[in-house]
């Protein structure tokens, strides 16, 4: 995994990635709720800029300029679900939010898009909501031993630095498909291969909770059924091959 190339995100001090959309926020009181609309809100000016381009090479310029301030965005986000307001409903807002984008892609992208570039996107979709539920086992789990630490730290700054960048390409499509942009073949091919950091992101979150796990001496309490089986599988491939993220 090491030899993988991540986004820039990953060398800053990341807290745990969230997911989340307007009408989950009303879930927290108030005054986070409130921050984390107003958040949304400048998130939602970087994805339009970005959804203005008009050539690939458009899209990577302004990508590249404005992703520093989406990171520094998510970092609120996540540190208003790091208050005790949000701590207790921080799964369900993640997981409502993921199946909320998931039907309105589904929906008004097939006639947009197609059923094949839609379908693409779904996948991504529902491995980022995996790789989350995984993110809230850990939690459930609790520290690793103190020779694992560093390990640990590593794998969840990249579990962020992935999470964050699919996310950005997750609003991206849906941004497109709410406002029926017919961006450019390749404008969507960036982004649908923005979009696959979820496989990378649920990769690391896996290693994450394997890290939790007791061994005798092999894994004995988590069963990979066949799709985590096939997710693992393809974040090696895409590891491996190193074609993911030859920038920003």
């Amino acid at each position: 995994m090491a030899a993988c190339s991540v986004p820039e995100c990953a060398t800053h001090k990341i807290p745990d990635a969230v997911f989340v959309r307007p009408r989950q926020a009303r879930l927290l009181q108030r005054g986070p709720a409130r921050i984390v609309t107003l958040t949304l809100r400048e998130m939602e000016v970087i994805v339009t800029r970005l959804c203005s381009s008009t050539s690939k090479a458009e899209f990577e310029t302004l990508r590249k300029k404005n992703f520093p301030d989406y990171i520094h965005l998510s970092y609120i986000l996540a540190n208003t679900f790091s208050l005790p307001e949000g701590t207790t409903v921080r799964q369900a807002v993640i997981q409502q939010s993921i199946r909320n984008v998931e039907r309105v892609i589904e929906s008004l992208g097939t006639p947009l898009m197609g059923p094949e570039v839609t379908g693409e996107a779904i996948f991504s979709i529902a491995t980022l909501g995996r790789a989350y539920k995984l993110v809230n086992l850990i939690h459930a789990r609790g520290d690793v031993q103190s020779g694992q630490k560093e390990k640990d730290k590593e794998l969840g700054v990249n579990f962020s630095s992935f999470a964050i960048w699919a996310q950005l390409h997750l609003d991206c499509l849906r941004f497109i498909v709410t406002h029926k942009i017919l961006s450019g073949r390749e404008i969507q091919e960036e982004i649908l291969g923005g979009m696959r950091a979820s496989v990378m992101a649920y990769s690391f979150a896996r290693q994450g909770l394997e890290l939790r796990t007791v061994r005798e001496p092999i894994l004995t309490d988590i069963i990979l059924d066949e799709e985590d089986r096939e997710l693992l599988n393809e974040s090696l491939i895409d590891c491996e091959s190193s074609i993911l993220y030859d920038e920003p």
